[in-house]
């Protein structure tokens, strides 16, 4: 079990040191290419600060992320970790386990959504993905890359490993928690759970990464379209959240309501003027 724990740990480091090498490479390269364009003070090449503020840009991500998940599915093929075998697919009995799966994995956003409330699971990550979402590196990160490198990594190469050692339940659970951790964001440790542990299952009774790819990637793309179209709609949880989530959407270049006009006005004249209705009132 020791050697186990031990393997694991390793598949789960170098899926961890690439996603850090490339975001460290890219960001290193973003900075160097906005300082000579002008765009950052050469001067402040080595401040921490500028180095987040660009490893934050939306391509930066996007790229950075698909090309970590590009080399991690290279080296467990490579070192025969995990592979894209197709299993017990072709079985008659492997229909009937991917359409419970796939009505599984569409009713889970019910106790997703009552989960998420419940524990007040925070979106700590969602001007990231707001970013990422805007350029076409982040949406083949997000619908390609992840589902790849994901499932391979978790289902084809962790999960893999456990089964030789534990009860399936447990080495779908112990997949499931871990594929949740990972993600680092609370709201989607909520869902990556469920939605793991069904994944999870999927691989188990069908002995490939394959279908667990096509739900994977299914699931990300809805995600990323339902959130461009929440962002539209203006959803959010609270007024202030969704007016901004609305202004943002414009795609104008705008993220906040300031209205230069208001600067020189106080209190009482700024008291005076929203008792008339107007479109800038609020």
């Amino acid at each position: 079990m020791k050697k186990t724990i031990l393997r694991v740990l390793m598949y789960l480091g170098v899926y961890l040191l690439l996603q850090v090498a490339f975001s460290s490479i890219l960001s290193i390269g973003a900075t160097i290419y906005y300082a000579a364009t002008g765009s950052v003070d050469a001067s402040q090449l080595s401040s921490p600060d500028t180095m987040q503020q660009l490893a934050s840009i939306g391509w930066v991500l996007g790229l950075s992320s698909l090309l970590s998940n590009i080399a991690a599915i290279a080296v467990m093929l490579y070192l025969h970790w995990a592979d894209f075998s197709l299993g017990r697919i072709g079985k008659p009995a492997a229909a009937g386990v991917m359409l419970t799966a796939t009505l599984i994995g569409i009713t889970q956003a019910v106790p997703t959504g009552y989960l998420t409330e419940v524990l007040q699971a925070e979106d700590i990550l969602s001007d990231v993905f707001s970013g990422m979402m805007n350029n076409v590196w982040g949406i083949l990160a997000l619908c390609v890359g992840a589902p790849l490198g994901e499932e391979l990594l978790f289902r084809g190469a962790i999960q893999r490993e456990l089964h030789k050692r534990v009860r399936p339940w447990i080495a779908i659970g112990i997949t499931a928690l871990l594929f949740a951790l990972i993600h680092g964001n609370p709201v989607q440790m909520v869902a990556g759970f469920l939605m793991g542990y069904v994944l999870g299952w999927l691989y188990w009774r069908t002995g490939s990464v394959w279908p667990g790819i096509a739900m994977h990637f299914a699931n990300n793309t809805l995600s990323t379209q339902m959130k461009a179209t929440g962002e539209v709609m203006s959803v959010g949880r609270t007024f202030e959240e969704s007016l901004l989530k609305g202004v943002r959407s414009l795609e104008i270049g705008a993220f906040h309501l300031r209205l230069p006009k208001f600067d020189g006005m106080d209190t009482a004249k700024l008291l005076n003027y929203i008792q008339t209705g107007t479109d800038d009132r609020i």
